[in-house]
């Protein structure tokens, strides 16, 4: 009679517990910003953690950081790239070509409003000067390695092909 008893009071207690809702730890995490490991990642996004492992292999611009042991963590501008492939690839229905040029397309634009660059002229002539200075030095550099890959003599006529 004491099983009974003790099952009993262990679901009384399981009722008494506030219910626990799937993926909330992970959604407070997110919001404070620290980096999610790859499982945490996954669960918020709604996929496999192999699917992202996959997603880093096709889509060059996914590189999560890594610990020192070689564990995923993804930073909050790695999360905002996994949501935009997945909404690319799942309710857009692009392939991975597709996604992929699709995100190329679109984060150079994101880049560019985020961080404003440097105009070329606020660069000034002396940065000027100093590219021309480097390409000179470079055009140099090509003739000398063209010069050392080009035959020292042309081959003597009739001394290895007979005309015919």
């Amino acid at each position: 009679m004491t099983r009974g008893r003790r099952s009993q009071t262990s679901r009384q207690r399981a009722a008494a517990q506030p219910p626990r809702t799937k993926g909330s730890p992970v959604k407070a995490e997110q919001q404070e910003g620290r980096p999610l490991k790859i499982g945490e990642a996954a669960k918020l996004l709604g996929v496999e953690t192999y699917v992202l492992r996959f997603w880093e292999t096709q889509f060059p611009e996914l590189r999560p950081g890594h610990t020192s042991s070689r564990h995923r963590f993804y930073r909050p501008q790695d999360l905002e790239t996994l949501k935009r492939i997945k909404s690319l690839l799942y309710t857009q229905g692009f392939t991975i070509a597709g996604a992929r040029n699709r995100l190329k397309e679109a984060l150079p634009r994101q880049h560019e409003a985020a961080e404003p660059r440097a105009s070329h002229d606020a660069a000034g002539p002396a940065l000027r000067s100093l590219l021309g200075e480097i390409r000179r030095e470079l055009e140099s550099l090509r003739e000398l390695v063209n010069e050392r890959q080009r035959p020292a003599a042309p081959p003597r006529a009739g001394s290895s092909v007979r005309a015919r």
